[in-house]
């Protein structure tokens, strides 16, 4: 098979076809999955097919996909953990036999966007309650919903990727100018943790603190769901590693500070779960899981001649076994500077200068 090689930068607009459809997929959508239930966007009525089976992303300027099934994707016969895809170039689910996705690329003007299978795309066509206006009772609602965003860590475009609820619907809903199918409502409130039907109440008046109707993440049921979601998210995290270029490639520190920041997120979120999963033994595997990807990601950067300070400083306490606070003590900063450090985020200039001098006694200076 001729395929065309890819161009640099920004991928173009993907095709993807399967089971007689094909979908558009811009980059700015990305990422994509295909399964055979909700969450996935595109759907495949077939027992062979995980819930979700492959995820297609752009990593690193190019469109790659990433197997998180259990019966596996193939290339010429070949299961794939994880692939670059190339203009023309067919994968099968399932089996070596498959279901055959084949992918190509579109020009950039015919690029539209995916409307997810089950999913929201004709919210903003739909609402029950459409208007420019500002609905006061809409708009208590809506900031209940973005408050609980903001706890959750959950973004809008997140939300839309996973199919929940579209951006400009959501924000549509937040700023109290329109109402969302109920349908929509429903998978709004499952994701917010929340009991069906308390964003209407909030809308009437009749929701009191919506942290009363918040369903208790302790349970075995919610907590196996953040569990299994947790686990989909780091296998396609590990895909994305994995197609990393060297670490003194120029172009390593940028994709890699991505995919760290992503993971630090992935473990905020789980370990919200796990402080309270009480007998759900899976969220703390997850957990661990996550770290332990951060933890190797992290030193990896750190022999990187781009490392950054925080990255050079993980590395260099992990070696010496100090913990966050007794590096902190070592240096003569607080330990919020040095967790600060770490993720990535500014700190002063001093606090600066005062971890360099702690890299240089433990001869791990620049």
């Amino acid at each position: 098979m001729e395929t065309t090689a890819r161009p640099t930068g920004a991928p173009p607009p993907l095709v993807i076809a399967v089971d007689g459809r094909s979908y558009t997929v811009a980059p700015a959508e990305a990422p994509i999955t295909v399964g055979r239930e909700f969450p996935s966007q595109i759907l495949l009525d077939d027992q062979r097919i995980s819930r979700v089976h492959l995820r297609v992303e752009v990593a690193a300027g190019h469109w790659v996909g990433v197997d998180l099934s259990r019966n596996g994707v193939y290339l010429a016969g070949t299961r794939q953990a994880s692939f670059p895809i190339t203009d023309g170039l067919t994968a099968r689910l399932g089996n070596p036999d498959g279901i055959p996705v084949t992918f190509g690329f579109a020009a950039a003007h015919a690029a539209a966007a995916v409307a997810p299978s089950g999913g929201d795309g004709e919210d903003d066509e739909d609402d029950e309650d459409a208007s420019d206006a500002v609905d006061p009772d809409i708009a208590r609602a809506g900031a209940a919903v973005a408050a609980r965003r903001a706890e959750l860590d959950l973004s809008r475009r997140l939300l839309a990727r996973d199919g929940v609820i579209n951006a400009g619907t959501l924000n549509s809903l937040e700023k109290g100018e329109h109402w969302p199918k109920a349908s929509t409502l429903r998978k709004l409130e499952d994701v917010l943790g929340w009991t069906p039907g308390t964003i209407a109440r909030l809308r009437h008046g009749q929701g009191g603190d919506p942290a009363e109707t918040t369903v208790a993440l302790t349970g075995s049921i919610a907590a196996e769901h953040m569990a299994e979601a947790a686990t989909l998210a780091l296998e396609a995290l590990r895909g994305r590693i994995a197609l990393l270029p060297s670490a003194d490639d120029p172009g390593f520190a940028d994709t890699a500070g991505a995919i760290l920041d992503e993971l630090r997120r992935l473990e905020r979120l789980t370990g919200r779960v796990a402080r309270d999963a009480t007998g759900a033994p899976a969220v703390a595997i997850a957990l661990g899981a996550i770290r332990a990807t951060h933890r190797d990601l992290i030193l990896t950067a750190a022999r990187s001649p781009h490392a950054t300070l925080g990255q050079r400083l993980y590395a260099a306490r992990h070696s010496a076994e100090l913990s966050t606070a007794e590096a902190a003590t070592a240096a003569g900063i607080s330990v919020d500077a040095v967790t600060a450090a770490e993720a990535g985020q500014p700190i002063s200039a001093s606090d600066v200068t005062a971890i360099e001098t702690l890299l240089a006694a433990m001869g791990a200076g620049a």
